[in-house]
């Protein structure tokens, strides 16, 4: 008799485990709305919680992703090229890499408004773009909105 309920509880567990109701997780939809402006509802928020997880999840799963909005924080990092090439501008987090929290986390991120200083703590909010081809294929975020935050969030991420 007691087989049978252990069996039976699994069996539940297993159905109700698969469950779709939380399609929002599994499949992001940031489609625009007729007017064209992406709505709250529609924007991919990638926490403070699970940066680490939710960044990963995004480059490996690039092609579901490329042309959606997403929204994050992170440190605004300007990287000046020595050969007169104009910079390159990221917002990133500190994370787990080869020698400890040496591991850059985000993305890099196309702006072409006003100056923002190397360091600042800012919130994004732009569409996923692949450009470039071949061994210069790189995943960006084309910033819609970038804003310098005054309280600074997890700078050291692990999850």
């Amino acid at each position: 008799m007691k087989n049978i309920i252990i069996i039976s509880l699994l069996s539940l567990c297993l159905l109700t485990g698969c469950s779709t109701a939380n399609s929002k997780a599994t499949a992001p939809n940031n489609e625009q709305s007729s007017e064209g402006a992406v709505s709250d509802a529609d924007i991919i928020e990638v926490s403070d919680k699970m940066f680490l997880t939710q960044v990963n999840n995004i480059y490996i799963n690039r092609e579901d992703y490329i042309g959606k909005t997403i929204r994050y924080e992170g440190i605004f990092k300007v990287q000046s090229p020595s050969d007169n090439q104009p910079p390159s501008f990221y917002a990133l987090r500190y994370g787990p890499g080869c020698c400890g929290d040496d591991g850059n986390i985000g993305f890099e991120v196309l702006w072409d408004g006003e100056t923002i200083e190397d360091d600042a703590w800012v919130e994004i909010v732009g569409k996923l773009q692949l450009i470039g081809s071949g061994a210069t294929e790189r995943l960006i975020v084309n910033a819609s909105s970038l804003t310098v935050l005054p309280v600074r969030g997890e700078e050291f991420v692990s999850q």
